[in-house]
């Protein structure tokens, strides 16, 4: 629509691609006129919805009328006139009189009448953006959009209008200005001063200013701000020029949210978030027969992609997605690579779906993070809010993160009848009221380092956390966070270590014992032993040579979540008078390994081919033999809570507090999320979902249909700690919550025939636990924990580290606080 170096430009393509995609639906048009707009969307009913729809995207079917015809074929690009600025003046209505300017006692009026910008020609629009006052009344101040400064001037009025034109439109940058950084006024007063004027002047304009302020008739003066979207997407919806905009502009607005609302890019035209893309109605732009016509603004470099751009057209070396990834990959961290939203936005408007979750967002953790969202606003009373926090090693990891449980979470929230029906029915249901009672922080933590966990552990206990920034405003923006307690940690961040498979191990169990055996317990993987890593800063000890190491796997699986959870003591134990149940630890371990995986003279699977199973098998020692009497005394110090800490006068921080022996120290619990599908190339993705859903069909109850369900336990609603821990007590084999026997030798029940016996989905080498064995169990335990705990102390004091207490306030200190407010209110009162 201008000069290729401008910010405002045709997207005819676009504009296409999402014609096309809604006219398939509806099939072939005849030119018998402009249908009622009403036949649009016939499953929403106004009255009901209201101007905005707020049904799911996914279950609205966009079409075009039967008889809507518009012309396709001409080229649109450079036969518009060019304009130099733009001004979107905010009306609240998505239509208008013929000629926006003659819309009486209106801004649009004043700008009609008034003297143009010196810096060009100005393009003038009303538009759907809401007024200050909430009305379509010309009579209050409103707002306007200075494009392409996507720059927002509020109080503006008819009378103001020289004065918006002399001293904001007039230095405003223009479509074919360079894209350099600019100044405009913060403030502009009826005298004509600003902000960034001084002497007298400023003078006089603070004292006209102050005048009224006291004044309540006269409207503050004029203020700008920045917009807070990166994209704006305008379309023409004045059906007074030509119904077919009034038809079309809502279709295509809704063609592009069910794009964008995925991706987190979607504003509501009042969510002023920053970040994303707004989608606005404005009047009249031209040339109605290619109805809707749509304008797009982007800021510079709006997505991140504009250098890539730039470098293509001078003939530069791009470096590729592969280089890039190879560039920021850390040993043991897996890369993402991905298009950037806006490009993945562009693709997608020429398919007819989306995927609920793009392919990088995926594994174990997600779907547990979905999960407790679904089960808290299931189950839990509505008045209560969740804060989640999963950790990643990456900001950039965390950012995606948050927004794919952000995404289900909105989907649960708009599409779930149970919620409705929670809510007493559809018409007391307002879904953005309960996707505001879930927060999603995602700090970032590396396992492997044990210095960044107790600092980790150290934030949360007595400082704040944060989300990673995010320009684009798709995640929640949460910032300095104080956590006052924690519910349940969950460990289920893992490392496998294997280095690929044997083919011909894997053709030799799959003959021998089946698909369902080679799919839940293969044995053919194949990794190296010796994986370790090693601390920064780590002190050696006397007649040590070389620096002191941990296994890489057991350090990831094991060790890393062992000090975490013990760091973590403050935020999970009880003490006397809480109302609340101790915290639970909840460690995520693997249907594969056994006894024979695991030797505590190799504790930290050095040494083994099979390190991630001996980490697992660990995780199964530790987790359920704490609780055995005999176990426990050996593991007090592990929960035992470190000394709170009172900062002195001075802001240091010094010990005053004694170890707590007696605390109500949280429970311990164990779990498996199944065979879950390990990091695939893409076109493996589709053969091994197929052989995970074969093995599932053929009776292994250890492959999930999905990632939701089984990472967590049966007993997720621990609303009766004691009621939970009675629960599923009993000792055996089994599945559906209850003890099956040694269904190997059982008759077969009524239904059960073939591949669907019970027996299919157990391991062919299992045996039940005789007696002699549980004591092993136990003693192995017992000697688990001792090393456990003092490979902790060794390490704490090889690091110079330790778990930190809250911060607590002595008594002294209350009581000196409490005299000195009062010497301070005496004084006032003199």
């Amino acid at each position: 629509m201008t000069s290729p170096t401008g910010n405002s430009w045709s997207i005819r393509s676009l504009i296409s691609s999402t014609k096309t995609l809604a006219m398939t639906v509806s099939g072939n048009r005849s030119a018998d006129g402009p249908a009622p707009l009403s036949a649009i969307f016939p499953k929403t009913d106004p009255a009901i919805d209201g101007d905005e729809c707020s049904h799911d995207c996914e279950s609205c079917t966009v079409r075009y009328p039967k008889n809507f015809k518009v012309e396709e074929s001409d080229d649109l690009y450079g036969f518009v006139k060019a304009w130099e600025t733009h001004l979107l003046v905010a009306t609240g209505k998505s239509d208008w009189v013929r000629d926006v300017e003659d819309e009486k006692r209106s801004v649009m009026e004043a700008f009609g009448k008034a003297a143009g910008p010196t810096n060009g020609k100005l393009k003038l629009s009303a538009s759907n953006i809401p007024t200050p006052s909430g009305a379509a009344d010309y009579s209050e101040p409103t707002s306007v959009l200075l494009l392409p400064a996507f720059t927002v001037i509020d109080h503006v009025t008819p009378e103001r209008v020289p004065l918006l034109i002399e001293k904001i439109i007039n230095h405003a940058p223009t479509n074919t200005s360079p894209l350099v950084p600019f100044t405009l006024p913060k403030t502009v007063s009826e005298a004509g001063q600003n902000d960034d004027s001084n002497g007298e002047h400023q003078d006089a304009g603070k004292k006209k200013a102050e005048a009224e302020a006291d004044n309540p008739s006269i409207p503050p003066p004029m203020t700008s701000r920045p917009s807070p979207h990166r994209v704006l997407v305008l379309l023409c919806s004045q059906k007074t020029r030509d119904a077919r905009c009034g038809q079309s502009a809502p279709l295509l607005r809704k063609e592009l949210e069910r794009h964008l609302r995925p991706l987190g890019l979607y504003r509501d035209l009042d969510d002023e978030r920053p970040g994303g893309v707004g989608i606005y109605f404005i009047s009249h732009v031209g040339g109605h027969k290619y109805s809707a016509n749509m304008m797009v603004y982007r800021r510079p470099d709006a997505f991140g992609i504009d250098g890539v751009e730039r470098a293509k057209a001078e003939g530069k070396v791009v470096p590729t997605v592969a280089e890039k990834a190879e560039e920021g990959k850390d040993e043991g961290e897996d890369v993402t690579l991905h298009a950037s939203p806006f490009l993945a936005f562009k693709a997608q408007l020429s398919n007819p779906r989306l995927p609920a979750a793009p392919p990088w967002y995926s594994g174990v953790g997600l779907g547990i993070g979905q999960r407790l969202i679904d089960d808290f606003l299931h189950h839990r009373p509505l008045t209560h809010h969740l804060i989640l926090l999963p950790t990643t090693r990456s900001p950039r990891k965390s950012r995606e993160t948050v927004l794919a449980l952000r995404r289900h979470l909105e989907k649960t929230a708009r599409t779930s009848e149970s919620l409705r029906a929670r809510s007493g029915g559809d018409e007391n249901y307002t879904w953005p009221q309960t996707f505001r009672r879930v927060h999603v922080l995602s700090p970032q933590l590396d396992l492997v380092d044990l210095r960044s966990v107790y600092g980790f552990a150290e934030r949360l206990v007595r400082g704040t956390v944060s989300n990673p920034p995010d320009d684009d405003g798709m995640a929640d923006n949460l910032t300095d966070v104080r956590i006052p307690r924690l519910d349940a940690v969950i460990f289920n961040a893992g490392f496998g270590g294997w280095d690929g498979l044997s083919w011909w191990g894997l053709a030799k169990m799959v003959v021998r014992e089946g698909v369902v055996q080679a799919a839940t317990w293969p044995d053919f993987k194949v990794s190296t032993p010796g994986g370790v890593v090693t601390q920064k800063g780590a002190k050696k000890r006397k007649g040590e040579a070389e620096d002191p190491v941990l296994g890489k796997v057991f350090c990831a699986n094991v060790f890393g979540h062992y000090v975490l959870g013990h760091a973590l003591l403050p935020l999970l134990a009880r003490k006397d008078g809480d109302v609340v149940s101790p915290g639970k630890i909840i460690w995520t371990s693997s249907v594969e390994p056994s006894t024979q995986h695991f030797r505590l003279d190799d504790l930290q699977g050095i040494r083994t081919k099979g390190a991630y199973e001996s980490s697992k098998r660990l995780t199964d020692l530790l987790a359920l033999s704490v609780s055995l009497p005999s176990v426990l005394a050996v593991a007090q110090d592990y929960f035992r809570l470190p000394p709170s800490a009172s900062p002195s006068r001075d802001g240091d921080d010094k010990n005053r507090g004694t170890l707590v022996e007696d605390c109500y120290r949280p429970r311990v619990y164990l779990t498996h999320p199944g065979v879950s599908p390990p990091s695939s190339p893409p076109r493996l993705v589709f053969l091994v979902c197929l052989a995970l859903f074969l093995v599932r069909w053929l009776g292994s109850p250890g492959t999930p249909s999905t990632a939701t369900p089984p990472p967590w336990p049966r007993h997720h609603r621990p609303r009766d700690p004691g009621r939970l821990d009675d629960a599923r007590a009993e000792r055996g084999w089994g599945w559906e919550g209850t003890v099956e026997g040694d269904v190997r030798t059982a008759k077969p029940v009524e239904g059960e025939e073939g591949f669907l016996r019970k027996s299919v989905g157990r391991w062919a080498h299992a045996k039940d636990t005789t007696a002699e064995e549980r004591e092993e169990f136990e003693v192995m335990g017992r000697k688990c924990w001792a090393a456990m705990e003092e490979l902790r102390r060794e390490w704490e004091e090889r690091l110079g580290v330790q778990a930190v207490g809250l911060e607590e306030e002595d008594e002294e200190e209350e009581e000196e606080e409490e005299e000195e407010e009062e010497e301070e209110e005496d004084e006032d009162d003199e």
